[in-house]
């Protein structure tokens, strides 16, 4: 039985940042046992996510405020990471469904055409 779902960790609220770092390793765990990763490796992926939370952040404080806000992870980073083949193989599911995941793809099913607008 699962207690959360993969979205349950995305709001963003005010708070301490510890909170974020929080969610975020609890969304490594649950994302990864949802595609029935081992505990172990979701464990693993937790912690290098933490990890490179930590990095990130010491680099981005040597960082202008602009360039810390163009700067971005896209998905051939994810594909680096995925080391086993079966991994690789899913990771690039997960990375072409996330493709289709856009706003135009949310459009429909948040709105409603009412008279012609």
């Amino acid at each position: 039985m699962s207690v959360f779902d993969l979205n349950d960790f995305d709001e963003t609220l005010p708070g301490a940042w510890e909170w974020d770092i929080k969610r975020l390793a609890t969304s490594c765990v649950v994302a990864g046992r949802h595609i029935n990763i081992s505990a172990t490796h979701c464990s693993e992926a937790a912690r290098a996510a933490v990890r490179s939370y930590r990095e990130h952040t010491n680099y981005y404080a040597t960082m202008g405020a602009l360039e810390v806000w163009y700067s971005r992870i896209d998905a051939d980073i994810l594909r680096e990471f995925a080391q086993h083949p079966k991994h690789k193989q899913r990771v690039e599911k997960y990375v072409q469904k996330a493709f289709t995941r856009t706003s135009a793809y949310a459009l429909p099913k948040f709105t409603e055409i009412v008279n012609h607008q």
